[in-house]
């Protein structure tokens, strides 16, 4: 497993998110994020699941840094930065 807080690819953005209280799951409206510490991805992967809602996932790539919103597994929306994407949640 690779963990999210010891990716060394991973933005600025993802590593202060990693360091903010990294044991709590926290909410915004359905969307259920995560605790940083807890976010992995498997070695043959490049995405990390960051939160998830009914039939939706927020994903990050480290292979191309970019946010992604799954539908049903269909990619939906996309963005470079968790600010651009947040709209989308």
């Amino acid at each position: 497993m690779v963990m999210l807080e010891d990716d060394p690819d991973i933005p600025l953005e993802i590593r202060l998110y990693c360091g903010w209280e990294p044991f709590k799951e926290r909410r915004r409206g359905e969307w259920h994020f995560f605790a940083p510490h807890h976010v992995f991805r498997l070695p043959e992967e490049s995405d990390y699941l960051i939160a998830q809602k009914p039939s939706k996932w927020l994903m990050f790539s480290c292979k191309d840094s970019c946010w992604k919103i799954l539908h049903t597994g269909q990619l939906t929306n996309s963005a470079k930065s968790f600010g651009d994407i947040v709209s989308y949640l």
